[in-house]
């Protein structure tokens, strides 16, 4: 064959890669889907650029099935709690042989030796997304002295994110005063849900016993032993009969919950149902929810989850939930870990079916408001694009039908 005299194409550039962590496994319950669906949103508006999701889980079972079967990713395990020689060098495959060049990391600090190696193994861009509750329900105190002087020097070192997400104005306070974060390197980035999917139809009025529903994981952190209480207390004074109680979870301390149960006499009143797929065929058929939770809870989604569903919440004044909560009229807020406090709201609502409608209604008009989903996953993609250092285009809402992204090397 006859030399044609050009040179030969060189091949394409192997598309480069970006890490997306979760550190819980693929096959987590229902409200860590939550997480899933957000992470297939940014593989989708990544992969518009030529990007290729690495994706990382602190366990592995199964095949992993949490995006779009259209698009490309490779998955491993990896545990930011065991950091060990073995998990690193695993890392440091991935993160080469998928030419991961940028990395979003969920619920990470926002300084970590770990960040020294990513960037020397190829990453340009570090951005964590931080939804951390904490055991103070008001926030740790803020970092003084040599602490506050040091963590704010790693922070203009290579060790720090680029870039931080915050879930609630609280997870930024936090950030800010305990971890010494620069307030211009946080963005509050506040969560939505498909709150049109929690539209519940209008429960009939009838004589049967007001349903209060709690899912909360079996720790006393969330405060269920605050709960029994509040349920012992309203049977003494007089309501047993007039409501009963269903909690859904699972925990360490959930054998200690059915002797507390057992012990106040209550087993016909508060009923414990286990784990539950989805919170809300449960929470469409409470009259009554209650987020009794006892630590810095960041941002719940059980909260939104009711406000969305129209029903009368109950909650503490903790962490991110007054944010959520928003106007004191969209739900009935008590000091946490007071059982007497929460037995008075709760038999407030118990009696008095036109305030359970009012507050509900509340509740709904503040979701509508505040809580989409497509406006949350629109505003960490605009962002995350942003930090990246990527051109705006595929995430932009222009037009209908978006031109695809310029590739990245």
């Amino acid at each position: 064959m006859a030399d044609s005299g050009l040179a030969p194409t060189p091949p394409a550039p192997a598309p480069v890669g970006v890490l997306i962590t979760a550190n819980f496994s693929n096959t987590t319950g229902y409200a860590w889907k939550f997480f899933f669906r957000l992470f297939n949103v940014i593989a989708r508006h990544l992969h518009s650029y030529g990007i290729r999701p690495c994706l990382s889980f602190a366990r592995i079972e199964g095949p992993v099935r949490i995006l779009d079967p259209d698009l490309p990713f490779d998955a491993f395990e990896l545990d930011p709690q065991q950091l060990t020689r073995g998990t690193l060098r695993r890392l440091r495959r991935h993160i080469r042989g998928s030419r991961v060049r940028y990395a979003y990391l969920t619920d990470w600090p926002t300084w970590h030796w770990v960040y020294g190696l990513l960037r020397l193994w190829g990453v340009r861009r570090i951005v964590v997304h931080s939804h951390v509750s904490v055991p103070e329900p008001y926030g740790p105190p803020r970092a003084r002295g040599w602490r506050r002087w040091a963590k704010a020097v790693l922070h203009r070192t290579p060790l720090a994110a680029d870039v931080v997400f915050a879930c609630s104005a609280f997870v930024r306070r936090r950030l800010e005063g305990q971890a010494c974060c620069p307030a211009d390197r946080i963005t509050v980035i506040t969560h939505g849900i498909d709150i049109d999917r929690f539209r519940c139809e209008a429960r009939a009025a009838s004589d049967a016993p007001v349903r209060i529903f709690c899912v909360a994981r079996a720790v006393r952190d969330k405060g269920v032993q605050v709960l029994i209480e509040a349920t012992r207390l309203l049977c003494e004074r007089g309501l047993r009969g007039a409501f009963v109680v269903d909690y859904a979870g699972d925990g360490p301390e959930l054998d200690a919950f059915v002797r507390e149960v057992e012990a106040g006499g209550i087993r016909d009143t508060f009923r414990f149902i286990g784990l539950v797929d989805d919170t809300r065929p449960h929470t469409c058929a409470a009259d009554i929810v209650v987020v009794p939770s006892m630590w810095g809870d960041a941002y719940p989604l059980s909260v939104i989850e009711a406000l969305a569903a129209g029903k009368p919440l109950v909650t503490t004044d903790v962490g991110g939930i007054p944010e959520e909560v928003g106007e004191p009229g969209n739900a009935l807020i008590v000091p946490p870990g007071d059982g007497a406090a929460l037995a008075d709201a709760l038999g407030r609502l118990v009696s008095d079916p036109e305030l359970r409608q009012q507050l509900g209604a509340a509740g709904r008009r503040r979701a509508e408001a505040a809580f989409r989903e497509e406006p949350f996953h629109e505003a960490v993609v605009v962002r995350l694009i942003t930090a990246l250092d990527l051109p705006p285009c595929a995430h932009e809402r222009d037009t209908e039908t978006p031109e695809p992204c310029q590739g990245t090397t």
